[in-house]
């Protein structure tokens, strides 16, 4: 997948989404920015050396009124970065702008999931953590 055209229509499209649940500005903004970031990473990461292949997005409300947005792909999985130094500027990007994220690689497939949760209000501090779960990653 090479074409970043998919990046700012799943922006546009989440952030309606949230606002459509009542989302105030600082959230919808908080929205557009992460779904930005997870989707260009995987336009720019999933599919390196392979076919290219699908990002998935899907939103829901979970149980306690919190957006719930999960970007997944099939590609390589996250890689670690050739210079070793921790995460890129994108996922930190993301872990500011949700309540909670988690990546996962799912089971025995190829890829990653990034699950980031958001309040609508936005008056829950972010988090400053990454968490991880499932099937180790890289």
């Amino acid at each position: 997948m090479d074409d970043f055209r998919v990046v700012g229509s799943l922006r546009r499209e989440f952030a309606a989404y949230a606002r459509s649940l009542g989302a105030t500005q600082d959230a919808e903004e908080a929205v557009a920015l992460a779904v930005s970031e997870a989707v260009t990473n995987v336009v720019k990461h999933a599919y390196v050396g392979r076919s290219p292949g699908e990002v998935r997005v899907e939103g829901r409300l979970d149980d306690s009124g919190r957006l719930l947005i999960t970007v997944s792909d099939d590609g390589r999985g996250m890689v670690p970065r050739s210079r070793g130094i921790g995460v890129g500027l994108g996922l930190r990007l993301i872990s500011y702008m949700c309540t909670d994220v988690t990546f996962t690689k799912p089971g025995e497939r190829a890829g990653t999931s990034v699950t980031m949760r958001f309040a609508l209000d936005r008056q829950e501090p972010p988090i400053t953590r990454l968490r991880r779960s499932g099937a180790p990653l890289g």
